[in-house]
């Protein structure tokens, strides 16, 4: 019901403009009220509840809650096929999101006692193009650094699309511009440069 499709009248889903279809739910939410989109701030409704939930059924947990997931993906947060500014509108949709979102998570958490950390985007290509364009973005803006306790990333060691076409997991971990060491220290660079987030972390797939 968070998809544009689903609204009243009927929007066009820009997952559904590819052949064949992206997964119709990797599309920025959408609600149409009065003809207003209130998508991002029902999202961040839902994530508030959620973590009011989590804090009520299991109070000794401290979650690391990651906001979305692989947002520099193009299949992960559609934009139209046709939009020539998609990088650029995946990174102002993905702020929206986070913006909405984060503030209502700590202030969940806050009236529930319950230390928390927040934190995304989950790039899918943390290589130095992308770590240049999304991390500044995140890390000057202040709806977002403040609330901003990690940055994360993943980092496919298998696989010859991620790996400039090596299927070895020792050299893809030891290559000197893309391997595990070297991507962190880039990620580190950037993130020590930005404004208050303090760590990069990663889960390796």
């Amino acid at each position: 019901w968070l998809q544009p499709q689903n609204q009243k009248p009927p929007l066009i889903n820009p997952c559904s403009t590819y052949n064949p279809p992206y997964n119709l739910a990797y599309v920025k939410p959408t609600y149409m009220v009065n003809g207003q989109d209130r998508g991002t701030q029902m999202w961040a409704q839902l994530a508030q509840q959620f973590v009011a939930h989590v804090d009520n059924k299991f109070p000794q947990v401290h979650p690391l809650y990651e906001i979305w997931n692989q947002p520099d993906g193009g299949s992960f947060l559609c934009m139209p096929k046709s939009d020539m500014n998609a990088d650029q509108d995946r990174v102002t949709a993905y702020k929206a999101i986070f913006s909405a979102a984060a503030p209502l998570i700590r202030q969940q958490s806050t009236k529930d006692g319950v230390q928390v950390k927040i934190g995304g985007p989950a790039l899918v290509y943390a290589m130095q193009s992308h770590l240049n364009y999304w991390l500044p973005n995140l890390l000057n803006d202040p709806s977002i650094y403040p609330y901003m306790d990690f940055f994360s990333y993943h980092r496919f060691l298998r696989g010859t699309s991620f790996n400039s076409g090596s299927n070895s997991f020792v050299t893809n971990a030891q290559d000197p511009l893309l391997g595990v060491d070297a991507e962190y220290e880039q990620v580190a660079k950037l993130v020590h440069a930005g404004k208050q987030p303090n760590a990069a972390t990663t889960p390796i797939y």
